[in-house]
């Protein structure tokens, strides 16, 4: 009897298995065989298995954009956040030159190869070498909203970009994160940061922008070396190719999809001083006399986010400031300008502007109450995230920045727009959906959505004048609204061993300026960790100091009450700073 019951469980158990195999293949969708082809005007839309269909559309003859549209409708939720053109000269007609194996397009730069059975997409230069191909049939996986793309390795190919991002430069062997997340004193190879930026170039003569804002993930090698991949949860598998001789060819296609950079006052070129606890009118005046006296040249003096009496209402804070508007011009004729932080949430606390945005519908909403959101926040308690993909918000979010502006503020970092408190693990925040979308996708755009109503609106009430803008949390288009700097770097446990996070400031500089992030610069200091010998920390903040002066925005920044003004390390390190800081003065003429 029981070797009965034994074979009948195993027969339940394969037949169970051979069902839960049915419906994995079932729920596997590649792109299989094509069939045929049309030509509508610069795109070509190939016919594939299951209703699937590629459309290549050619925005010049190096750049080529790839759309794999599952069920063949070329449906996205929302319109590109970041790519702004893409007509960058295509003219002409669209030749296929079907073969019995393949169809093959040529155009002044490129040869594109698309064989039919199965699918598979290759790029040649105009000189038949293989620059970038799907690996096999895996130029297109989807398992349920999971979609990736698998690509042919070389044995030789580096890469590189990902915007801001730590560790070495070359992404080879390595994976990455794209979930825009507040981490702070972050290590030497931790991932993911503070931006998304999912455009990245090869050796091997291309760049690749991977237009999907979800969670995507980049694994450069890192399970094969015969392939790697691109890969999200959910969204379109939408990608542009960019040819180039070289890497700043690929650059120039790049930004030519995603916008210019805005230029910054010349102003914004030289030294500025931060502290976490700038919230203070007297203060201010005090650090900027100081810098007089000691004739340590110095353009820009920060207030954190202290500085509001209510979050965020844009309100100089009575207790701290008696005559702020007066404390502006008196800094303006000692040539200082002031730079204040806006965070993108409003306290509940601030009942009376709280009250305004939940009544006009300005909050991003808690899908399983149907009310504002209930966002936990480092400071000022509980509040409501702004939907700044609602077009009502900007106008009313203009209105309320203005403020400062008018009292002679010359412009604002924004902070916290990851939004902070939203990295992985805090899955909670998926209940929040935003006008257009739920949490996982507008997150990684969130900082963006928010730039772009600081800056239009800026230009808006302020005709005529360039804008300081500066973030911590960003997505690929940024260079059209602000700039960046690289959040809380530095050793929390020990600021005195922080000389391997400020050597990790090099690469994270130089891959975000691969991620168009030309205006940038990093906490000077380093953000992170109590500073309790000065004299210990003297060489530690000089060889910081002689970094940061040649970052193109150079701010010195630490945490909380931690002075990290030049003078408080000693005489050496402030004639060694000094001399620093006037070499800078001295090369921006040239810039």
């Amino acid at each position: 009897m029981k070797k009965i019951s034994l074979y009948v469980l195993l027969i339940h158990l394969l037949m169970q298995f051979n069902v839960n195999a049915q419906n994995s293949i079932k729920e596997l969708q590649m792109l299989g065989n094509c069939s045929s082809y049309n030509i509508s005007t610069n795109k070509v839309i190939f016919n594939c298995e299951n209703q699937a269909k590629v459309q290549l559309q050619f925005c010049s003859g190096a750049v080529i954009k790839v759309w794999i549209s599952a069920d063949g409708t070329f449906n996205r939720s929302n319109e590109s956040f970041a790519v702004v053109n893409e007509d960058l000269g295509w003219s002409g007609n669209i030749n296929v030159n079907e073969e019995t194996s393949a169809y093959e397009i040529f155009t002044e730069q490129l040869r594109i190869r698309v064989n039919k059975s199965p699918f598979k997409l290759q790029v040649f230069d105009k000189y038949q070498k293989l620059l970038f191909g799907d690996f096999n049939e895996k130029g297109f996986v989807k398992r349920k909203s999971q979609i990736a793309s698998y690509k042919t390795l070389k044995s030789d190919e580096q890469f590189f970009g990902l915007g801001e991002k730590a560790g070495s430069l070359n992404r080879r062997g390595k994976s990455y994160k794209m979930w825009n997340s507040d981490q702070p004193c972050y290590g030497v190879n931790e991932d993911p940061l503070y931006k998304s930026i999912p455009f990245f170039m090869s050796s091997n003569h291309y760049g690749i922008f991977f237009d999907n804002t979800y969670k995507t993930e980049f694994k450069f090698g890192s399970e094969s070396n015969d392939y790697y991949s691109f890969e999200a949860p959910g969204g379109e598998m939408i990608y542009y190719f960019m040819y180039g001789n070289d890497y700043k060819q690929i650059i120039q296609n790049y930004i030519s999809l995603t916008g210019k950079p805005i230029m910054p006052p010349k102003w914004a070129l030289g030294f500025s001083q931060c502290r976490g606890n700038y919230t203070q009118e007297s203060q201010a005046k005090e650090i900027a006399g100081e810098f007089r006296k000691r004739k340590i040249p110095c353009d820009i003096i920060y207030q954190d986010i202290g500085w509001v009496d209510g979050l965020q209402d844009f309100d100089w804070k009575k207790s701290n400031y008696s005559n702020p508007k007066q404390m502006v011009k008196e800094l303006g004729d000692q040539g200082f300008k002031m730079i204040v932080s806006q965070d993108p949430v409003i306290s509940q606390v601030n009942k009376k502007q709280w009250e305004e945005a939940n009544s006009n519908g300005y909050f991003t909403k808690d899908i399983r109450t149907g009310k504002s959101y209930d966002m936990p926040w480092p400071w000022g308690g509980n509040c409501g995230v702004v939907d700044f993909t609602k077009p009502e918000v900007a106008n009313w979010w203009g209105d309320y920045q203005q403020k400062p502006l008018n009292d002679g503020v010359r412009g604002f970092w924004t902070d916290m727009g990851e939004p902070a408190w939203s990295n992985e693990d805090a899955s909670d925040r998926l209940n929040m959906k935003h006008h257009l979308g739920m949490h996982d996708e507008i997150h990684n755009v969130f900082g963006l959505t928010w730039d772009k109503v600081v800056t239009e609106q800026f230009y808006k009430h302020n005709p005529n004048k360039r804008i300081f803008q500066m973030t911590r949390a960003a997505y690929a288009g940024l260079q059209r609204y602000t700039f960046g700097w690289s959040g809380d770097s530095g050793n929390g446990n020990n600021v005195l061993e922080g000389w391997s996070q400020f050597a990790n400031q090099i690469p994270v500089g130089l891959s975000a300026g691969m991620g168009i992030i030309p205006f940038w610069t990093c906490d000077i200091s380093g953000y992170c960790g109590d500073i309790k010998d000065h004299d210990a920390m003297a060489e530690l903040y000089i060889r910081w100091m002689q970094f940061g002066v040649f970052n193109p925005l150079s701010r010195a920044h630490h945490e909380g009450g931690n002075t990290a003004e030049p003078w408080v390390f000693g005489a050496e390190a402030e004639n060694l700073t000094r001399t620093a800081i006037e070499l800078k003065y001295t090369l921006i003429p040239y810039i």
